[in-house]
Parts: C-alpha cells; sequence; structure tokens
C-alpha cells in the first residue's frame, strides 16, 4: 500500500474522507476541531495541518483509506505530536494505522524530533493498542489520554 503526502491539491479529497468518518470519532471530529483547533471550519484545519505539518493518505481504490497527521518542526522542545489518526472503518485492521504511524515516526525521526506526543480519547482502545504496539506509553490520563514514544 502506498502512503501519499497530502498538499493542498488534495484539500477536497481529505475534507470528503474527513466527512465520511466524522461520527467514527466521539465526539464527532468536526465537533471536537472546531471546539479545539484555533481555525473556524474543518477546511481551515486541513490547510493548517498540510501548511504547518505533514498529512498522510492511504488510497484503496481510488478514495482515501486512513490518513495520520503529524507536526514535526517544534525545535524549540523538539516534540513532534500527532493530532489525528484515521481509518475507515471497513479498512480496519488491515494494518493502515500501523503502517501511516511508523511513517509518522520516520518523519519525527529524520527531522531531529526527541519524541512523540499523542492524545486520544480514554475510550478509544482501537487507537490506545496501536500506538501501544508501536512502544508509545501512557503518560498522562487526566482528561484525555496523552501517549508519548521517546525516539532520540
Amino acid at each position: 500500500m502506498t502512503i501519499n503526502k497530502a498538499n493542498l491539491t488534495h484539500k477536497d479529497q481529505i475534507y470528503e474522507y474527513l466527512k465520511s468518518v466524522e461520527n467514527d470519532f466521539t465526539p464527532p471530529l468536526f465537533n471536537r476541531i472546531s471546539n479545539r483547533s484555533t481555525v473556524s471550519s474543518v477546511e481551515e484545519y486541513i490547510e493548517k495541518v498540510i501548511n504547518n505539518g505533514t498529512l498522510l493518505y492511504t488510497v484503496h481504490q481510488d478514495q482515501i483509506s486512513g490518513l495520520v497527521v503529524i507536526y514535526h518542526n517544534d525545535y524549540s522542545t523538539y516534540n513532534a505530536y500527532i493530532p489525528l489518526l484515521s481509518v475507515k472503518q471497513e479498512f480496519s485492521g488491515n494494518g493502515i494505522a500501523k503502517l501511516l504511524v511508523n511513517e509518522a515516526i520516520k518523519l519525527a525521526t529524520e527531522s531531529d524530533m526527541h519524541e512523540i506526543k499523542v492524545k486520544t480519547w480514554k475510550e478509544n482502545l482501537a487507537a490506545q493498542k496501536v500506538y501501544q504496539n508501536l512502544g508509545f506509553e501512557i503518560i498522562e490520563t487526566i482528561n484525555d489520554l496523552t501517549l508519548i514514544k521517546k525516539i532520540k
């Protein structure tokens, strides 16, 4: 399976994908973005992550099957951050999340980051399992679950 790096020409395709998986998240993804991000719309969020981070995605039969977002350019702390990982339910269990997270880890390593942080919901056991199987450790469980992976 090929991993693609999104640019602004992919914005509409990314939006359609996020719309299709919105209700796979609790709370729904678009609500989460508007409540937790500095942008006012999902379209602005997509532009923000493409311009300031890296959005990687996989395709199956001309449709996006999964994506991950990573910020790996904070040279004041050398911490990378994964704010979003998603795989369409019909492709779940095929190793797509693992593939995407491994590629994100590779980007963080190549950018000389020292660790990668992830926040997920405590109830999101599938995401916890993916991250923990890739060496992330739970470091905090206040409102969300925070996981970290040291890479240097």
